[in-house]
């Protein structure tokens, strides 16, 4: 069970303050530039895997009252929560996740917060969805290899049932066997058949 905290900090991720009339030009850009610093931290820490961090963040502005843009504002919360679901998909995409991992999750989100129905109920999953998508990150970025050892990883794990004996991915890419197997094993330590053995076990 997560337990969010109630602290409340002057920025938010997913909350834009309005500022009045009377407060002053400089405030309202203090505002606005603190708050996309505190969105692009989030985020980065979303492409890096770091749960802990994202976790910590998230705590710290996910009880803010939301500006309200319908009647209700339930509709609203889920409204924010589609909007996470875009952005933490484009960050783990950046943190080297390739979109044959993340499509399968994003829509299995989406229609999760379609069936949350209290504000308790969408702030957990708003956490949940923090953790599932640094899972990602730690299981499936391929952000550190070349792009030939990428598409190699990629293939393997979009169908671990498929033919992925060193000749045929050579040829499904169209390079040297002999390369491919020196390459492969100087980036991750360990030979194609020990790999797909590994993924597959």
């Amino acid at each position: 069970e997560y337990e969010l905290e109630t602290n409340f900090d002057d920025v938010s991720l997913i909350v834009n303050k309005s500022v009045s009339n009377n407060e002053s030009v400089a405030w309202n850009y203090k505002i606005i530039e603190s708050r996309y610093a505190y969105e692009n931290e989030f985020l980065y820490a979303i492409a890096q895997g770091n749960y802990q961090k994202t976790k910590l963040l998230l705590q710290k502005f996910a009880n803010f009252k939301f500006d309200q843009r319908n009647s209700d504002p339930i509709r609203d919360l889920k409204n924010y929560c589609i909007i996470l679901n875009t952005l933490f998909r484009k960050s783990v995409e950046r943190g080297g996740v390739h979109p044959i991992h993340i499509d399968s999750v994003s829509t299995e989100l989406a229609k999760k917060i379609e069936l949350r129905t209290t504000v308790e109920d969408i702030q957990k999953l708003m956490l949940e969805m923090v953790k599932i998508y640094c899972q990602l990150v730690n299981k499936y970025s391929v952000k550190d290899y070349s792009p030939t050892v990428q598409k190699v990883i990629v293939m393997i794990e979009a169908d671990l049932a498929a033919d992925l004996s060193l000749s045929e991915l050579a040829t499904t890419l169209n390079i040297n066997a002999s390369y491919l197997s020196t390459v492969f094993k100087k980036e991750t330590g360990k030979t194609i058949t020990a790999y797909v053995n590994e993924r597959r076990i």
